[in-house]
């Protein structure tokens, strides 16, 4: 039994994805980690993940009965309780704050069947860490049973001074009522913001050796990871950003291809994206907000054909439904602007869902906002170069590759050199 964060997200995406980015991106991200999700926030979730599966397997509930989705849920009440407890935003913890609103002790018997907190039982640590978990070789390939280093983190993630998570777990699901002053205690030692066990710091340690002699490619990005406050210093705004991909490539240099294609995609991506709003717009609200193609169009149909053609150029690119090879033919914004429209259209109608725009009509409407586009457009039109307006976009449609997400789980291992 696996769940992964595509089975969970499958319809929003379909809404919010509508040029098909999403494939490509995961298949460039994956080339350096492939452990992350974009909901893969925190180790804690791993060693819940871990912990549960033993006190199911207890109970002799595996992943191969039927119910093991709902028994992990019933478990997984009691710490997102606590978390909500302790201040901590854990997955589903709109649904956590309404077992609590009473103020009055839960207990599992007390929740109904039919409450949100057991609908959408992928969505949750289940389903966005099961899949990671085999990437980093905590859970066995099939996702039914927990390898070593599973059992290891399960069993280090149990104790924390002065409480035993699982025994807590073991009362509530024979049926003990959780008052909030316990919940606060359980929070303050497990919550996504307590701090890990010394046994635990060095499972994660074991882990993430593991995985780097599993993939010694990457293993370059966990010997020198980036710090959080590098990171910050890049997210200030665009100019900032415009140096992040050149120091990552210089600091870690038998990456440079990989980290090369990912700086490619992410503008390319950003042009198309920038492109298709702007003619979204223009469809939707006509000649009462006008956008004249002058100089700025044609530099962008110039850079886009231009920077198509490098990337399909290079081994190993992802494209989507062959637009980027399209667009590195382009000659005219006009033309590139009907190549990426065209796109949407395919790529909508080929997953059942309709296209925003088709022919010159809008058939979805207010899916962009011009008081969030307008202003951009406006910069950009005003910016002296190609190297402004390039970053401009770069920063604008930039995208997580989760550089902070490792620093988030070396940090948490003790592990920063």
């Amino acid at each position: 039994m696996k769940f992964s964060e595509y089975v969970v997200l499958s319809r929003p995406v379909a809404v919010m994805d509508p040029l098909g980015f999403l494939s490509p991106y995961s298949v460039l991200q994956d080339k350096l980690f492939r452990q992350f999700t974009v909901l893969s926030n925190h180790p804690s979730y791993h060693g819940l993940l871990c912990l549960v599966f033993q006190v199911l397997a207890e109970r002799g509930v595996t992943p191969a009965k039927k119910d093991f989705a709902r028994a992990f849920r019933e478990l997984e009440i009691l710490w997102g309780m606590a978390n909500v407890a302790a201040g901590a935003a854990v997955l589903n913890v709109t649904k956590y704050r309404l077992l609590l609103e009473s103020g009055e002790p839960v207990a599992l018997a007390d929740i109904r069947r039919g409450h949100p907190v057991f609908q959408r039982l992928a969505y949750g640590t289940l389903g966005h860490y099961s899949s990671p978990s085999t990437f980093w070789g905590i859970l066995g390939r099939s996702g039914l049973g927990l390898t070593d280093l599973g059992n290891d983190l399960g069993t280090s993630y149990d104790v924390r001074p002065n409480r035993s998570l699982r025994r807590a777990l073991q009362d509530w699901i024979r049926g003990a009522k959780a008052a909030h002053d316990l919940l606060e205690d359980i929070g303050k030692q497990f919550a996504l913001t307590a701090e890990p066990s010394r046994d635990e710091r060095a499972t994660w340690r074991r882990i993430i050796a593991r995985y780097c002699e599993s993939t010694p490619h990457a293993a370059v990005l966990w010997a020198s990871p980036l710090r959080s406050a590098e990171l910050a210093d890049f997210h200030v705004d665009a100019a900032a950003y415009s140096g992040f991909f050149p120091a990552v490539r210089a600091k870690y240099a038998s990456l440079g291809a990989e980290l090369l294609m990912m700086e490619q995609f992410e503008l390319l991506s950003g042009i198309v994206q920038f492109v298709f709003e702007r003619e979204y717009l223009a469809c939707q609200y006509g000649a009462s907000v006008p956008f004249p193609t002058g100089e700025l169009e044609q530099q962008l149909a110039t850079e886009l054909a231009s920077l198509a053609a490098q990337y399909t150029g290079g081994d190993g690119y992802a494209d989507t439904k062959g637009l980027f090879q399209a667009l590195g033919q382009v000659a005219s914004y006009r033309e590139a602007a009907d190549s990426i429209i065209q796109h949407h259209v395919r790529h909508q109608k080929s997953k059942g869902a309709s296209p925003f725009l088709e022919d010159g009509e809008l058939l979805i409407r207010d899916r962009y906002r011009m008081q969030d586009f307008y202003p951009a457009y406006e910069e950009l039109r005003g910016s002296a170069s190609w190297g402004e307006r390039r970053a401009l976009l770069a920063y604008r449609y930039r995208r997580d590759w989760h550089f902070g997400r490792a620093c988030t789980y070396h940090e948490y291992a003790g592990a920063q050199s």
